[in-house]
């Protein structure tokens, strides 16, 4: 059944309006998503110090004073973590009611709907959530299952990735592409020869039924969690390391296409280099996003093609506040003061804007540091959630046609298992207050380093340009995911 619900614009005191979820687990500090500041056009973030200006107002619900460096915090005022949704959803893998949502009606004194949707997530692995949208059907990519649904919450159709050789190995990620109406699907694929590969899969139309696959990739070790970028006339493969492949993109409609060498394996980062998925129409230029060091962002650029032998690669660094990364293990604490792992999310692109979030510590906790990136000027500015003594994680940002960006969140404590939080800031700089609209229903795994996620991600509706999301959640009978649907 799809759950229809309403989310309050502005940051002011919220009341518990859905009984049984009432009785917050963070106590009676109000929830906050403070901006940190307001960048300079000087290649820095003007984002105020940790713990003055609008970090005091997150951080402990108080009001916030006007930062140093940053802009006027607006702080907190008290009142419960709203929560809702208290049922948890079907049991994981049932097959979503195909009744019609309960659509809350958009537009009314500015608040808009949301509607959630359950799928499926295997409760042994990490599911590396993912989703994508087009004309008519919402694609979820679950390690190498792939459902599609229409946008009502009803099972469509369902695909098991098959690559050309080899064997499928997940990480997958999913991309619907307006400029040709295709679907893109990327994988790890094992046994390839003596060693792995990237599967890239195309379907034929929008209807995502038929689709071509390729070995595109090809590497003697493996070249973990590939990342796919697509654009209008090619494709980029970023990968958990400093490599960058770039395709042809119409070679890849046919399927078998020869796989290519790196263009380059020398990017700057901290890890991961993250794909961006476009708002509105793509671009000819692709767009990835990594951190270069704690206080630098590093957005890439990659624009020609291999046809034209005119690629290029470009690393562009903007200065940032330094910010404290948790480590994926050991830190994030769930219900029973159980481990649960942090990770990665992917990034949104629209109107010269590159949208982004790291998980950082900020006290005993961990609050979402989201980054928007000015593309034309090469400027940063930050914002944060948090919500006291609430671990808040992952934080996939999508944005909406109207520049509205949307982060889904975990959250989770000591004796909380993870639900999901929306938060989002409004084109006009307003805050969205983190809302819980998941609440967790029982910890997820058993003990030691607890995989989980391992990513949330979010897409924009190429039809009426309303967001999407996606993320993982302690449902009763295990690990589950939500598909948010944020409109307006």
């Amino acid at each position: 059944m799809v759950r229809a619900l309403r989310l309050p614009l502005a940051l002011t005191t919220i009341g518990c309006v859905f009984a049984a979820a009432c009785g917050s687990p963070s106590g009676g500090a109000g929830p906050g998503a403070i901006p940190s500041g307001v960048g300079g056009r000087d290649g820095t973030d003007a984002s105020a110090p940790r713990g003055a200006g609008g970090g005091s107002g997150a951080r402990d619900g108080s009001a916030g004073a006007r930062g140093e460096a940053g802009g006027d915090g607006a702080g907190g005022t008290g009142g419960g973590y709203l929560a809702a949704d208290a049922a948890g959803g079907p049991d994981p893998g049932v097959t979503p009611d195909a009744s019609p949502p309960d659509r809350s009606p958009a537009g009314d004194g500015g608040l808009p709907g949301v509607e959630l949707f359950e799928a499926p997530c295997p409760s042994n692995t990490p599911p590396d959530p993912d989703v994508a949208v087009g004309p008519t059907l919402v694609g979820f990519a679950n390690q190498s299952n792939i459902y599609f649904f229409t946008k009502g919450g009803k099972l469509d159709h369902q695909l098991r990735l098959q690559p050309p050789e080899g064997r499928s190995a997940g990480d997958t990620k999913i991309t619907f592409d307006t400029s040709s109406q295709r679907w893109f699907i990327s994988e790890i694929v094992g046994n390839v020869g003596s060693g792995y590969g990237t599967g890239i899969y195309v379907s034929s139309d929008a209807g995502g039924t038929d689709f071509k696959g390729s070995i595109a990739v090809r590497t003697p070790a493996l070249s973990d969690d590939p990342n796919i970028t697509v654009t209008t006339d090619k494709v980029v493969i970023s990968e958990n390391g400093g490599c960058l492949w770039v395709l042809d993109k119409e070679p890849l409609y046919a399927g078998g296409m020869t796989a290519v060498a790196p263009v380059t394996c020398k990017t700057s980062h901290t890890g991961q280099i993250h794909q961006t998925k476009f708002g509105g129409k793509p671009t000819s230029t692709a767009y990835l996003v990594t951190m270069a060091d704690a206080q630098t962002v590093n957005w890439l650029s990659v624009d020609g093609t291999p046809a034209k032998n005119d690629v290029v690669v470009k690393e562009h660094k903007v200065s940032v506040s330094t910010i404290s990364p948790v480590p994926v293990h050991g830190y994030v604490k769930q219900d029973g003061n159980k481990d649960i792992a942090a990770v990665w999310v992917l990034a949104m692109w629209q109107d010269e804007h590159l949208h982004w979030s790291k998980v950082v510590k900020c006290g005993a906790v961990s609050c979402v540091h989201m980054f928007d990136v000015d593309t034309a000027m090469s400027t940063a500015t930050s914002y944060e959630y948090a919500v006291p003594d609430m671990f808040l994680f992952y934080g996939a940002p999508a944005v909406d046609r109207s520049g509205n960006v949307w982060s889904l969140m975990a959250h989770s404590n000591g004796t909380t298992p993870p639900g999901l939080t929306l938060g989002g800031r409004l084109a006009d700089g307003q805050m969205v207050a983190p809302t819980i609209i998941v609440p967790g229903v029982k910890s997820v795994g058993g003990t030691g380093n607890v995989r989980y996620g391992d990513y949330f991600a979010g897409a924009q509706d190429p039809t009426d340009g309303s967001a999407w999301l996606v993320g993982e959640y302690g449902a009763a009978n295990g690990p589950s995911c939500k598909i948010v649907h944020v409109t307006r």
